[in-house]
């Protein structure tokens, strides 16, 4: 589905990552293209989702939205979302300074659900877990950088 073993033709300074996890009794397993530029800018390309939540998907259409709301919920917090303390008191206060990955940055996604014997579950959280890693490790494979602090920021990438 992403081309995983084409990967060593991407252009230089892209990059793809696998992460896969168990998370509220689904399986997802997704696979993110990056690019990442010499000073350090990080463009979200695509994203790969192969979704296991048992065989009975009854909104189709909105299994696709869970699916994709939570990797880029995941995404935000990975690129901008920090919460700081003064004082005891958090500073962010809502969306304008606790930002969200708006429309223009969000990459182009396609998800699969694969149907199985497994026990029906939900979708609002089984995508987010695999979702970080698998857009790290692009990083990484990428620029050769490992992301070791979050957001991006604080691992001097940028957005």
């Amino acid at each position: 589905m992403s081309g995983w073993h084409q990967r060593h033709r991407l252009v230089r300074g892209s990059g793809l990552g696998f992460a896969c996890y168990w998370s509220h009794l689904g399986y997802v397993a997704q696979v993110h293209e990056v690019q990442v530029t010499a000073d350090g800018i990080v463009t979200p390309r695509r994203v790969f989702a192969v979704v296991d939540v048992g065989a009975h998907i009854v909104n189709p259409s909105n299994a696709v939205n869970q699916v994709e709301g939570s990797i880029i919920d995941a995404m935000s917090a990975t690129i901008a979302q920090r919460i700081t303390l003064e004082r005891g008191r958090v500073v962010q206060s809502n969306y304008h300074d606790y930002t969200l990955l708006r429309n223009k940055k969000i990459p182009d996604m396609q998800v699969e659900f694969i149907k199985t014997a497994h026990a029906p579950t939900g979708l609002g959280e089984p995508a987010y877990p695999s979702a970080l890693p698998a857009f790290c490790n692009a990083i990484f494979a990428a620029s050769g950088k490992r992301v070791r602090k979050l957001p991006l920021s604080a691992s001097g990438l940028k957005v």
